[in-house]
C-alpha cells in the first residue's frame, strides 16, 4: 500500500483525531490511492465513505489494535441499512489490519458492522464482528482476504458479487430459540450475476458455541430472495453444520427453491459430509461450476485486484 496521505490518531498525534473527519477531507473521485493511516485505538464513531470518495484506503495497526466501533440497531430504533457502524459507498476502497464492530448484542436484533455498496472494494486481514446481519454485503464486487467474520443469524447477506477467500467464519452462540444462518443471499433474478463464494475458508464455532452446538442448529445459508447463490470451495466446514447443510427462509414460496444455487465443492471437516444435504442444493459441483465462483469469474478480480494491493488467488 502506498504511504499515508493523512493520519488518525486518538492521542493527538495525526492530522486528524476522527476517521470521518479524515474522510470529509479526502479528494472527491480520486483516481490514486489516497490512504488514511489510522493508528492504534478504539473510534467510537459512525463512518461514511460517500459514493464521491474514490480509491480511498483505510491502514491500521492491526485487528486487536485499531477498531471502529458503534452500537445502533433496529432494536435501537434504526434500521438494518442505517445500522452499520462503517458504511462504504465509494468505488475501489480498500482496508487492511483492523476491526469494525456492532456492539448492540444479540438483543439488538439487526445490527451491522459493515455495510459495502461501492464497486471494487477489497479487505485484507480484517475482522467484522456483531450478531445478526454483521456483513451487509449490499451490492457491487468485493473482495475479503484473511479476514474474520462472526455472528449468528445471516451475519453475511446482501446482493454483492463476492468471493471469501482464505477467511475464518465465526459463529457465535445466538439467544435461545435462535438457529445460526451464516449466509443469507438476495439475488432476484437470474440477469444477475451475484453471488457469495468462500474459497479456502474455514467455518467454526466459537468456544461457547461449540460447548452447546446440540441446541443450537447451523447452517451455511438461507435464500433470501429467489436467485439466492452461494458456495463453499474448498474450505474446512466444521462440526457445527447441521446435516441438512442449508435452511429454508421461512415464508418463501416453493418455487424458490427451484431457482436459488447453494452449492459446495470439495470441502473437508466433520460438517462437510454430502449425505443429508437438502435436496434442492448442490452438494458435489463440478470443476466447471467450481470455476464460475472464482475471483477471475465472480468478480473479475484480475481487472481490479492488483491496483488494490491485496494478494490474490486468481484460480481454484
Amino acid at each position: 500500500m502506498a504511504p499515508a496521505n493523512a493520519i488518525v490518531a486518538k492521542d493527538g498525534s495525526g492530522q486528524f483525531v476522527s476517521i470521518q473527519e479524515a474522510i470529509d477531507a479526502a479528494p472527491l473521485k480520486s483516481r490514486t490511492m489516497h490512504v488514511i493511516y489510522i493508528k492504534q485505538g478504539i473510534y467510537d464513531e459512525a463512518v461514511v465513505v460517500p459514493k464521491a470518495v474514490t480509491n480511498l484506503a483505510f491502514l491500521g495497526d492491526g485487528i486487536d489494535k485499531t477498531i471502529i466501533q458503534g452500537q445502533r440497531s433496529v432494536a435501537g430504533g434504526s434500521t438494518t441499512f442505517g445500522s452499520a457502524t462503517l458504511a462504504i459507498n465509494g468505488r475501489g476502497f480498500v482496508a487492511s489490519h483492523l476491526s469494525v464492530r456492532n456492539l448492540a448484542g444479540p438483543k439488538g436484533r439487526q445490527a451491522v458492522a459493515v455495510r459495502v455498496s461501492g464497486d471494487q472494494a477489497a479487505f485484507y486481514r480484517c475482522s467484522f464482528n456483531g450478531y445478526q446481519d454483521t456483513l451487509y454485503a449490499h451490492s457491487s464486487r468485493h473482495f475479503y482476504r484473511e479476514c474474520v467474520v462472526s455472528g449468528t443469524v445471516d451475519f453475511i447477506f446482501g446482493n454483492a458479487a463476492a468471493v471469501f477467500q482464505r477467511c475464518n467464519i465465526q459463529a457465535l452462540l445466538p439467544d435461545p430459540g435462535q438457529n445460526i444462518m451464516i449466509t443469507a443471499h438476495g439475488r432476484v433474478t437470474d440477469l444477475q450475476n451475484t453471488g457469495f463464494s468462500f474459497h479456502g475458508c474455514r467455518v467454526e464455532g466459537s468456544g461457547r458455541l461449540v460447548a452447546q452446538s446440540h441446541r443450537f442448529p447451523a447452517y451455511l445459508g438461507r435464500p433470501w430472495k429467489d436467485y439466492a447463490t452461494t458456495v463453499f470451495m474448498q474450505s474446512d466446514i466444521g462440526g457445527i453444520i447441521y446435516p441438512a447443510g442449508w435452511s429454508e427462509w421461512e415464508g418463501a414460496p416453493l418455487h424458490r427453491y427451484k431457482t436459488v444455487f447453494f452449492g459446495e465443492y470439495l470441502n473437508t471437516g466433520a460438517g462437510a459430509s454430502q449425505s443429508g444435504r437438502v435436496y434442492w442444493s448442490v452438494p458435489s459441483l463440478t470443476m466447471d461450476q467450481a470455476r464460475e465462483f472464482t475471483v477471475g469469474k465472480l468478480i473479475s478480480g484480475l481487472d481490479w485486484l492488483p491496483y488494490s494491493g491485496v494478494v490474490f488467488a486468481n484460480n481454484l
